[in-house]
């Protein structure tokens, strides 16, 4: 099942996706707790 997981082009989609999506998720974290820290 792994090996059929990561042959197919649209469930490697599926794996990068959230990756940038935590990237993304910690970057607007980081700018609320600057934000806050400014209030």
């Amino acid at each position: 099942m792994n090996s059929r997981f990561g042959s197919d082009p649209r469930n490697k989609k599926k794996i990068y996706i959230p990756s940038k999506w935590k990237v993304t998720f910690k970057a607007s974290e980081n700018i609320n707790k600057k934000l806050n820290e400014k209030i």
